[in-house]
Protein backbone atom coordinates (compact mmCIF):
# COMPACT_ATOMS: atom_id res chain seq x y z
CA UNK A 1 0.00 0.00 0.00
CA UNK A 2 2.82 2.41 0.86
CA UNK A 3 4.27 1.75 -2.59
CA UNK A 4 1.04 2.93 -4.19
CA UNK A 5 1.03 6.02 -2.00
CA UNK A 6 4.61 6.81 -2.92
CA UNK A 7 3.75 6.50 -6.61
CA UNK A 8 0.72 8.79 -6.19
CA UNK A 9 2.86 11.33 -4.39
CA UNK A 10 5.42 11.17 -7.19
CA UNK A 11 2.59 11.93 -9.63
CA UNK A 12 1.58 14.94 -7.51
CA UNK A 13 5.12 16.30 -7.70
CA UNK A 14 4.83 16.40 -11.48
CA UNK A 15 2.13 19.07 -11.06
CA UNK A 16 3.82 21.42 -8.58
CA UNK A 17 6.31 24.21 -9.14
CA UNK A 18 9.85 23.25 -10.09
CA UNK A 19 11.14 24.83 -6.88
CA UNK A 20 8.97 22.53 -4.78
CA UNK A 21 9.63 19.45 -6.91
CA UNK A 22 13.40 19.89 -6.76
CA UNK A 23 13.57 20.64 -3.05
CA UNK A 24 11.46 17.97 -1.39
CA UNK A 25 12.01 14.26 -0.79
CA UNK A 26 9.33 11.59 -0.52
CA UNK A 27 9.40 9.76 2.82
CA UNK A 28 7.62 6.53 3.76
CA UNK A 29 7.34 4.80 7.16
CA UNK A 30 10.13 2.42 6.12
CA UNK A 31 12.49 5.38 5.74
CA UNK A 32 12.11 6.63 9.32
CA UNK A 33 11.13 3.48 11.23
CA UNK A 34 7.66 4.67 12.32
CA UNK A 35 4.27 4.95 10.63
CA UNK A 36 3.11 8.13 12.34
CA UNK A 37 4.07 11.75 12.86
CA UNK A 38 3.60 14.16 15.76
CA UNK A 39 2.02 17.61 15.78
CA UNK A 40 1.40 20.07 18.63
CA UNK A 41 -1.30 22.73 18.83
CA UNK A 42 -3.45 24.62 21.31
CA UNK A 43 -6.46 23.61 19.22
CA UNK A 44 -8.37 20.33 19.34
CA UNK A 45 -8.85 18.51 16.04
CA UNK A 46 -10.37 15.18 15.02
CA UNK A 47 -8.67 15.46 11.65
CA UNK A 48 -6.23 17.82 10.00
CA UNK A 49 -6.60 19.43 6.59
CA UNK A 50 -3.57 20.35 4.45
CA UNK A 51 -3.40 24.15 4.26
CA UNK A 52 -1.04 27.12 3.94
CA UNK A 53 -0.26 27.98 7.55
CA UNK A 54 -0.55 31.54 8.81
CA UNK A 55 2.37 30.71 11.12
CA UNK A 56 4.72 29.84 8.26
CA UNK A 57 8.08 31.59 8.33
CA UNK A 58 8.91 34.42 5.95
CA UNK A 59 10.16 32.99 2.67
CA UNK A 60 8.60 29.58 3.27
CA UNK A 61 6.77 28.02 0.30
CA UNK A 62 3.17 29.21 0.02
CA UNK A 63 2.03 27.13 -2.96
CA UNK A 64 1.56 23.62 -1.55
CA UNK A 65 -1.06 23.06 1.19
CA UNK A 66 0.25 20.77 3.95
CA UNK A 67 0.08 19.77 7.59
CA UNK A 68 3.36 20.51 9.35
CA UNK A 69 4.48 17.45 11.31
CA UNK A 70 7.63 15.91 12.73
CA UNK A 71 8.72 12.42 13.82
CA UNK A 72 9.65 13.79 17.27
CA UNK A 73 8.17 16.07 19.90
CA UNK A 74 11.38 18.12 20.14
CA UNK A 75 11.19 18.76 16.40
CA UNK A 76 7.56 19.85 16.80
CA UNK A 77 8.57 22.31 19.51
CA UNK A 78 11.26 23.81 17.33
CA UNK A 79 8.91 24.08 14.37
CA UNK A 80 6.20 25.60 16.58
CA UNK A 81 8.68 28.31 17.52
CA UNK A 82 6.95 29.83 20.55
CA UNK A 83 6.57 27.18 23.27
CA UNK A 84 8.67 29.43 25.52
CA UNK A 85 6.19 32.31 25.22
CA UNK A 86 3.40 30.14 26.61
CA UNK A 87 5.16 30.19 29.98
CA UNK A 88 4.14 33.84 30.21
CA UNK A 89 0.79 33.61 28.41
CA UNK A 90 -2.43 34.28 30.27
CA UNK A 91 -4.31 31.03 29.81
CA UNK A 92 -8.09 30.91 29.62
CA UNK A 93 -9.65 27.60 30.66
CA UNK A 94 -13.21 28.89 30.80
CA UNK A 95 -13.75 29.67 27.13
CA UNK A 96 -14.94 27.04 24.66
CA UNK A 97 -13.13 28.77 21.79
CA UNK A 98 -10.81 26.32 20.04
CA UNK A 99 -8.01 28.78 19.25
CA UNK A 100 -7.39 30.12 22.76
CA UNK A 101 -4.43 28.95 24.87
CA UNK A 102 -5.75 27.03 27.86
CA UNK A 103 -2.48 26.33 29.65
CA UNK A 104 -1.21 23.44 27.54
CA UNK A 105 -0.47 22.17 24.04
CA UNK A 106 -2.14 19.05 22.68
CA UNK A 107 0.22 16.38 21.35
CA UNK A 108 -1.07 14.54 18.29
CA UNK A 109 -0.33 11.23 16.62
CA UNK A 110 -1.07 11.23 12.88
CA UNK A 111 -0.64 8.02 10.83
CA UNK A 112 0.82 8.37 7.34
CA UNK A 113 1.83 6.24 4.36
CA UNK A 114 3.86 8.81 2.41
CA UNK A 115 4.84 12.42 3.00
CA UNK A 116 7.32 15.07 1.90
CA UNK A 117 10.49 16.21 3.62
CA UNK A 118 11.31 19.78 2.58
CA UNK A 119 14.84 21.03 2.08
CA UNK A 120 16.33 24.30 3.28
CA UNK A 121 15.08 26.19 0.20
CA UNK A 122 11.54 25.34 1.33
CA UNK A 123 12.01 25.85 5.10
CA UNK A 124 15.10 27.63 6.42
CA UNK A 125 15.48 25.39 9.50
CA UNK A 126 14.31 22.15 7.87
CA UNK A 127 17.51 20.31 8.78
CA UNK A 128 17.23 21.27 12.45
CA UNK A 129 13.50 20.61 12.93
CA UNK A 130 13.29 17.57 10.64
CA UNK A 131 9.95 18.99 9.52
CA UNK A 132 7.78 16.90 7.21
CA UNK A 133 4.67 17.75 5.20
CA UNK A 134 1.48 15.74 4.95
CA UNK A 135 -0.12 16.75 1.64
CA UNK A 136 -3.15 15.77 -0.44
CA UNK A 137 -2.17 13.30 -3.16
CA UNK A 138 -5.31 11.14 -3.44
CA UNK A 139 -8.91 10.99 -2.20
CA UNK A 140 -7.83 9.41 1.10
CA UNK A 141 -5.55 12.31 1.99
CA UNK A 142 -8.07 15.15 1.78
CA UNK A 143 -7.77 15.02 5.55
CA UNK A 144 -5.57 13.15 8.01
CA UNK A 145 -7.10 11.51 11.13
CA UNK A 146 -5.47 12.97 14.24
CA UNK A 147 -5.51 11.58 17.78
CA UNK A 148 -4.54 13.53 20.89
CA UNK A 149 -2.23 11.22 22.83
CA UNK A 150 -0.76 13.62 25.37
CA UNK A 151 -0.49 17.11 26.77
CA UNK A 152 2.52 19.44 27.06
CA UNK A 153 2.58 22.14 29.76
CA UNK A 154 5.39 24.75 29.61
CA UNK A 155 6.37 25.61 33.20
CA UNK A 156 9.58 27.68 33.22
CA UNK A 157 12.12 29.57 31.14
CA UNK A 158 15.66 30.46 32.19
CA UNK A 159 17.39 32.95 29.90
CA UNK A 160 21.19 33.09 29.60
CA UNK A 161 22.54 36.18 27.80
CA UNK A 162 25.20 35.55 25.15
CA UNK A 163 27.47 38.37 24.01
CA UNK A 164 26.85 39.43 20.40
CA UNK A 165 24.29 36.67 19.91
CA UNK A 166 20.77 35.61 20.78
CA UNK A 167 20.24 34.44 24.36
CA UNK A 168 20.01 30.76 25.21
CA UNK A 169 16.73 29.66 26.78
CA UNK A 170 16.33 26.58 28.96
CA UNK A 171 12.65 25.64 28.95
CA UNK A 172 11.00 23.44 31.57
CA UNK A 173 8.03 21.31 30.56
CA UNK A 174 5.82 18.63 31.99
CA UNK A 175 4.20 16.10 29.67
CA UNK A 176 1.34 13.71 30.31
CA UNK A 177 1.07 10.68 28.03
CA UNK A 178 -2.52 9.46 28.15
CA UNK A 179 -2.45 5.83 27.05
CA UNK A 180 -0.77 3.07 25.06
CA UNK A 181 0.47 5.38 22.29
CA UNK A 182 4.01 6.42 23.14
CA UNK A 183 5.43 9.83 22.25
CA UNK A 184 8.79 10.02 20.48
CA UNK A 185 10.59 12.83 22.31
CA UNK A 186 13.81 12.73 20.28
CA UNK A 187 16.14 10.13 18.77
CA UNK A 188 17.16 8.90 22.22
CA UNK A 189 13.98 9.14 24.29
CA UNK A 190 10.46 7.75 24.02
CA UNK A 191 7.77 8.70 26.52
CA UNK A 192 5.38 5.96 27.63
CA UNK A 193 2.08 6.34 29.49
CA UNK A 194 2.54 8.50 32.58
CA UNK A 195 4.03 11.84 33.59
CA UNK A 196 7.34 13.37 32.58
CA UNK A 197 9.55 16.32 33.47
CA UNK A 198 11.60 17.59 30.53
CA UNK A 199 14.13 20.37 30.10
CA UNK A 200 15.16 21.51 26.64
CA UNK A 201 17.67 24.13 25.51
CA UNK A 202 16.71 26.53 22.74
CA UNK A 203 19.88 27.93 21.20
CA UNK A 204 18.61 30.28 18.52
CA UNK A 205 22.11 31.08 17.29
CA UNK A 206 22.26 27.46 16.13
CA UNK A 207 18.53 27.23 15.28
CA UNK A 208 18.42 24.16 17.49
CA UNK A 209 16.41 22.76 20.40
CA UNK A 210 18.00 19.87 22.25
CA UNK A 211 16.85 17.80 25.20
CA UNK A 212 18.86 18.32 28.39
CA UNK A 213 17.02 16.12 30.87
CA UNK A 214 14.11 13.67 30.98
CA UNK A 215 12.67 12.30 34.22
CA UNK A 216 9.59 10.21 34.82
CA UNK A 217 7.35 11.70 37.51
CA UNK A 218 4.98 10.22 40.04
CA UNK A 219 1.43 11.42 39.45
CA UNK A 220 1.50 13.25 42.80
CA UNK A 221 4.59 15.23 41.77
CA UNK A 222 3.02 16.09 38.43
CA UNK A 223 -0.12 17.31 40.21
CA UNK A 224 1.97 19.45 42.57
CA UNK A 225 3.67 21.12 39.59
CA UNK A 226 0.36 21.75 37.85
CA UNK A 227 -1.26 22.96 41.10
CA UNK A 228 1.44 25.62 41.41
CA UNK A 229 0.79 26.72 37.82
CA UNK A 230 -2.97 26.80 38.50
CA UNK A 231 -2.48 28.93 41.60
CA UNK A 232 -0.15 31.38 39.87
CA UNK A 233 -2.21 31.77 36.70
CA UNK A 234 -5.74 31.23 37.96
CA UNK A 235 -6.34 28.23 35.73
CA UNK A 236 -9.18 25.75 36.02
CA UNK A 237 -8.75 22.40 37.77
CA UNK A 238 -9.96 20.93 34.47
CA UNK A 239 -6.33 20.82 33.37
CA UNK A 240 -6.06 17.65 35.49
CA UNK A 241 -8.79 15.86 33.56
CA UNK A 242 -7.90 13.47 30.79
CA UNK A 243 -9.88 14.90 27.85
CA UNK A 244 -12.51 12.80 26.13
CA UNK A 245 -11.02 13.82 22.78
CA UNK A 246 -7.85 11.86 23.60
CA UNK A 247 -9.80 8.76 22.55
CA UNK A 248 -11.23 10.16 19.31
Amino acid sequence: MAGNDKKELEELLETVTSKVKNNVKIITPEDIGQDFMHHIAIQKFKEMVPNISKRAASGEDNTLPRVHVCPTLVGCMQGYGSVNFHVYDSANTKTKANDVYKGYLNIYKIPFKACLKPGKRMVFDANETNEHWLVKYNSRTDTYPATIIGRLVPTSVTVTPVKDSDPIEDIGLVVEVFGKDNIVLDKKNTLKKGYWSIFVRDDKSKAKIECLDVQELAESVYRDIISTKIAMEGLSEDIFKKPAYSTW
